[in-house]
């Protein structure tokens, strides 16, 4: 499935002005920012609901999809301050306690077990800046030691998501 819709995409979705400005990352590039990329985060804290409401979050990923993307050559980064970063951070993210948020959302996967968690305190790992700057809000913290960045591009899936989904 993965190979029929970017070969639906590229025939005929992708604009003109964006076809040199995606690029395909391989070799060690690839598979550290490959690092930054998990699965759905599904946690249920209390299993009981009561006059709730069911709700089909499959139309996530093409809603993010519409969201700005990071295209063109990435490049190395001593850039620390995170508002003048588009693409992928590394460093050191502080989570905070549970006064301050009660249920942590950015995931972890320890390099020993391969366990995906979302853990409170200190820890190192790649992640997207934007999904940075949205934990931000909820009191993480990160020291940036280096990062990647893209060009930011507007409207690349629109059309592909408004005629699909």
């Amino acid at each position: 499935m993965p190979s029929l819709a970017l070969a639906a995409y590229s025939s005929n979705y992708i604009p003109n002005e964006f076809k040199n400005k995606i690029k395909i990352i391989k070799g060690e590039l690839e598979k550290e920012i490959r690092t930054s990329y998990f699965a759905g985060n599904v946690d249920v804290f209390i299993n009981k609901i009561n006059n709730g409401y069911l709700y089909d979050i499959n139309s996530q990923y093409p809603s993010a999809m519409l969201n700005d993307m990071p295209v063109g050559e990435p490049t190395l980064s001593l850039e620390t301050d995170l508002d003048k970063i588009f693409g992928f951070v590394y460093g050191e993210i502080l989570c905070p306690d549970e006064k301050t948020l009660r249920v942590p959302f950015i995931q972890y996967r320890d390099p020993d077990t391969k366990l995906n968690t979302c853990p409170r305190g200190k820890f190192k790992r790649l992640i997207f800046s934007e999904e940075m700057k949205y934990a931000k809000k909820y009191g993480y913290t990160i020291k940036i030691e280096y990062s990647y960045l893209f060009e930011r591009e507007q409207n690349l899936f629109t059309t592909y998501v408004k005629d699909h989904f």
